[in-house]
C-alpha cells in the first residue's frame, strides 16, 4: 500500500513526547507558578509510574515523591515559555558528584563551618582531573 496523504508539516519538536501532562509548581508547594516563572516541573500521565517497587520504607518514599496523587516530581526547574516549549533551568537538589561519593553542598559548608578557624564557607563543583582514592581515608 503507498500512503497518498498529503504530508502535514509538525509543530512538534522532535524530542517532544506526547500523552504526558506538565505543570510547574512553586518550590515546596502545590501551587501554579505565574505563565513563564521558573518552577518544580511534576509530570503525569499513562507512562509515568505510580509508586515505587521493592523500596524499603516505600510508603515514606511515595508519600515524598507522589504528594500528588498521580503526579511525579522531576526535581527539575523548569521554564515554559510563550510557545509552550520546555526549558530545564536549575535542580531542586544540587549534589557534588564524584565517582561513588556524593556530597550535599549545605551539608558540606555545614561542616566546614564547624571549625573555628573558618569564617565564610561556599562550596561549588569544580573540574578536578584525581582519582577517587585520592579521597580515601
Amino acid at each position: 500500500m503507498t500512503e497518498a496523504a498529503p504530508s502535514s508539516p509538525s509543530r512538534r519538536r522532535a524530542w517532544t513526547c506526547r500523552r504526558a501532562q506538565l505543570d510547574l509548581f512553586y518550590l515546596g508547594t502545590a501551587e501554579d507558578t505565574p505563565e513563564g516563572g521558573p518552577g518544580e516541573l511534576w509530570i503525569s500521565g499513562p507512562n509515568v509510574a505510580s509508586g515505587y517497587v521493592c523500596v524499603a520504607d516505600s510508603d515514606a518514599v511515595k508519600a515524598k515523591s507522589f504528594p500528588l496523587p498521580g503526579w511525579y516530581n522531576t526535581g527539575d526547574v523548569c521554564t515554559i515559555d510563550e510557545n509552550a516549549f520546555l526549558a530545564v533551568v536549575s535542580r531542586t537538589k544540587e549534589l557534588i558528584k564524584y565517582e561513588r561519593f556524593q556530597a550535599s553542598p549545605v551539608e558540606l559548608d555545614a561542616y566546614l563551618n564547624r571549625n573555628p578557624l573558618v569564617w565564610r564557607v561556599g562550596s561549588e563543583r569544580v573540574a578536578l582531573e584525581c582519582n577517587y582514592e585520592d579521597f580515601e581515608d
